[in-house]
């Protein structure tokens, strides 16, 4: 019987005993079983991997100063995962995080969640942090590696990486018909002359087992500690403040 990638993941993440899971994903991954768990993907994902808590990404990566970010929908370009994660929120199934930009899904909703800073994106008391000090496994589901490890930003702004800097910004969040204005902190490139690459950061944490890799149908799941990352990638940092990008 052909395994789906995800009871793959299953069986090499059973042995961990921390059931914290934050997973960035690219569904295609799935292939022709994507249809047939439309509308049960939240479910099954906690299911499968017999989660405690579960984190998706339910991003929202194109607002301006003008716009008003609506909490209860998402960037359709965020992709099956995210849709289905807000529309369960919607129906009290989980939490949203009220970020005008890096929002989270948490299934179920718990008290320590809320203690999250929703007014910055990174940074000590952001969601990032939260996952690296609860060491919630970061999962890469089939996503690219520039766009499946968000939380290398959060340690760009720990380290105060050189070609980046705090900014602040107003975004109107819009719930239920309630506005609130949020003066937003973002950890911002400078300019231009730089642009992200995550892969020689990915291929060292694979080297040195801080993470995992499984290869299937051409696109690659990756897994590890949160907290284990982060000191990687932290003390890499400390070394090579440009460790994560590249010359334009």
């Amino acid at each position: 019987m052909k395994l789906l990638p995800i009871s793959i993941l299953k069986e090499k993440i059973n042995l961990i005993k921390n059931k914290n899971f934050v997973i960035h994903s690219d569904l295609t991954i799935l292939g022709r079983e994507l249809q047939s768990l439309k509308g049960r993907l939240v479910e099954y994902i906690s299911q499968e991997l017999n989660s405690e808590i579960l984190a998706i990404p339910a991003f929202n990566l194109k607002t301006n100063i003008e716009d008003n970010v609506d909490m209860k929908s998402v960037d359709l370009s965020m992709g099956s995962l995210p849709l289905e994660s807000v529309q369960a929120c919607n129906e009290n199934k989980g939490y949203r995080t009220p970020n005008p930009i890096h929002s989270y899904c948490f299934f179920p909703e718990t008290n320590n969640i809320k203690l999250i800073n929703n007014n910055k994106s990174f940074g000590n008391d952001s969601v990032f942090d939260f996952f690296i000090k609860n060491d919630f496994i970061w999962i890469n589901f089939g996503a690219s590696i520039d766009t499946g490890f968000t939380i290398f930003h959060h340690l760009e702004s720990i380290a105060n990486v050189p070609y980046r800097k705090k900014i602040e910004f107003n975004r109107n969040l819009s719930n239920g018909g309630k506005i609130k204005k949020v003066c937003f902190e973002y950890f911002a490139r400078k300019d231009n002359s730089f642009s992200q690459n995550f892969h020689p950061a990915v291929k060292y944490l694979i080297q040195i087992n801080a993470l995992n890799e499984i290869n299937l149908n051409g696109k690659s799941i990756y897994f590890g500690s949160s907290k284990k990352i982060s000191e990687v990638i932290l003390n890499k940092l400390t070394i090579e403040p440009y460790f994560l990008i590249k010359k334009n």
